[in-house]
């Protein structure tokens, strides 16, 4: 993470075009897509709504009440920087 915040944009471009094609993506629109977002990072609530999605996926393959637990805290969360994030802008 580190290390692409130290990049510049035409390392950042060529990584992440080197990367769609690593994948097999053809699609020159997708791929510019892609690149324009390449150096932004997840905001923290987009970071945490993940997490809470992992976690959901860990009750649903039985591992018990308490993934749902974390999984309800991470969403309350992520949704309160969310909403936060919203009202800054």
């Amino acid at each position: 993470m580190r290390e692409r915040m130290r990049e510049t944009p035409q390392e950042c471009r060529a990584r992440v075009e080197r990367q769609c094609r690593d994948v097999g993506m053809i699609d020159p629109a997708l791929i510019a897509q892609h690149v324009e977002h390449g150096c932004r990072e997840k905001p923290e609530w987009q970071a945490l709504q993940e997490q809470a999605g992992m976690a959901l996926n860990q009750y649903r393959a039985h591992h018990g009440g308490v993934a749902l637990f974390r999984a309800y805290r991470l969403h309350r969360k992520a949704m309160a920087l969310w909403r936060r994030d919203a009202t800054e802008q």
